[in-house]
């Protein structure tokens, strides 16, 4: 278990322990007190009632075969009580039902468990991911019920194009045909990627004639592209006729999609490293952004952690924070806001550590490109890196304000620079060289 899992337990939950009821095999709750253990790996838990001290040793959980943590609702509206499913050959193979005495509680142990889970469940797959933007609780639920999940093995590609599709769990591959029809693999996506997502924008009017024409244009696009499993993935899909269904059901939601879709390509047209990118680039762009939806307090990545992804923060605010030795805890730097843009570094020495801990002061979302697929994309737009990354290069010299170049004019001096990335101990020049 990585350092960076029990960080964001601890940022979660401080105190990592607490009284929760236990349903039994007869359908009984008893009260338990849970405790993490960290050099354990596990989550043990002690017999008692809630007004003793409990030392009983009743059980312990194996955080490493948690599969999915979710929130029970009860007549459409959360409980305090959620589940848990383990891996089988664990001893609980109809999982575990827990119950907190107060809402905050059961929050901080669903939010807790989930950093530990090998996938979430369905509902908190549409939570975690943009469209947590713009629908309400009901139409979470209701388009959960209209989703058909659907397992991919290693190397099957996805062949229905005019679906919209949100990735569950496991890895799905992009690959972009050239205009000779061959495959150039383009990046790997992560769980609540969303694929096709036109697709559902454009599926609002009833007129036959809007709705074929619709389809065909979300064809024509998508059939340049191909998606392929690189591991065993879950997908969940929308069916033309339910997504129709559910739109004519919700049609408010249509426009809140449009914007927030066509919103993504403003933000990106704002950040000067994309603000020169034609159309079509912008689309290729945008194919290789992950998405990543946090909630107030939840941490994006931590002071230490090796970086290898560039973020854009398209809605919310986030707190960068620093150690500081002098306070012993965690400082203000600057506060983020929709707009902003961090962590360029990571897009040419993936790797090199944070330098700084980043979390949510309320619900965001943020966008990323790691190196791999940025690398990629300069490859298959056919882009000059040093050209791409010229505002950068000017931005660091007003950082670094060097004497020796304040007289040379900006756009000359970007122009003749060029950047080099270096392996470790590599050397960059050695005395005497021209």
């Amino acid at each position: 278990m990585s350092d960076s899992q029990w960080k964001r337990v601890e940022a979660l939950f401080p105190e990592m322990e607490g009284w929760m009821e236990k349903r039994s095999k007869m359908g009984f709750w008893q009260p338990r007190f849970f405790r993490f253990k960290p050099e354990h790996e596990s989550l043990v838990y002690f017999a008692g009632n809630f007004d003793t001290k409990a030392q009983d040793v009743r059980g312990e959980l194996d955080v490493h075969k948690i599969l999915e943590v979710e929130r029970i609702e009860k007549r459409n509206s959360p409980t305090n009580s959620f589940y848990i499913k383990f891996a089988p050959g664990h001893g609980f193979d109809r999982g575990l039902y827990l119950r907190c005495g107060r809402e905050e509680d059961a929050i901080a142990w669903l939010r807790s468990l989930q950093v530990f889970a090998k996938s979430w469940s369905p509902l908190d797959t549409i939570r975690r991911s943009a469209l947590s933007l713009v629908f309400s609780d009901e139409m979470i639920r209701e388009f959960n019920k209209l989703l058909v999940i659907r397992t991919y093995a290693q190397g099957e590609a996805v062949i229905d194009t005019d679906s919209f599709y949100l990735l569950k769990e496991g890895k799905i591959g992009v690959y972009v045909r050239n205009r000779e029809g061959k495959e150039q693999f383009y990046c790997d996506t992560t769980p609540v990627c969303l694929f096709n997502e036109m697709a559902l924008v454009n599926s609002i009017r009833n007129v036959s004639s809007r709705r074929q024409s619709a389809r065909v244009s979300v064809h024509k696009q998508s059939s340049r592209v191909v998606l392929k499993a690189k591991e065993k993935s879950v997908l969940m899909y929308l069916p033309y006729k339910n997504r129709t269904g559910f739109l004519n059901k919700y049609g408010e939601v249509c426009g809140r999609l449009d914007v927030l879709f066509r919103n993504i390509n403003t933000c990106l047209s704002k950040i000067p490293l994309f603000q020169d990118l034609s159309a079509v680039n912008m689309q290729k762009l945008k194919l290789g952004l992950h998405y990543h939806s946090l909630d107030k307090d939840e941490v994006l990545f931590f002071e230490g952690e090796p970086g290898s992804e560039y973020y854009i923060v398209y809605s919310g605010t986030l707190d960068v924070t620093q150690y500081s030795p002098q306070n012993d805890g965690q400082v203000v730097l600057k506060t983020l806001k929709p707009g902003d843009s961090f962590g360029e570094i990571a897009l040419l020495l993936a790797g090199v550590p944070r330098t700084a801990t980043v979390r949510a002061k309320e619900k965001s979302l943020v966008l990323s490109l790691d190196e791999h697929t940025f690398r990629t994309f300069i490859r298959v737009a056919q882009l000059d890196m040093n050209v791409l990354m010229r505002k950068e290069i000017l931005n660091t010299f007003d950082k670094c304000g060097i004497p020796f170049f304040a007289g040379i004019p900006k756009e000359e001096l970007a122009r003749a620079c060029k950047i080099e990335t270096y392996d470790k101990d590599t050397v960059i020049f050695k005395e005497g060289d021209l």
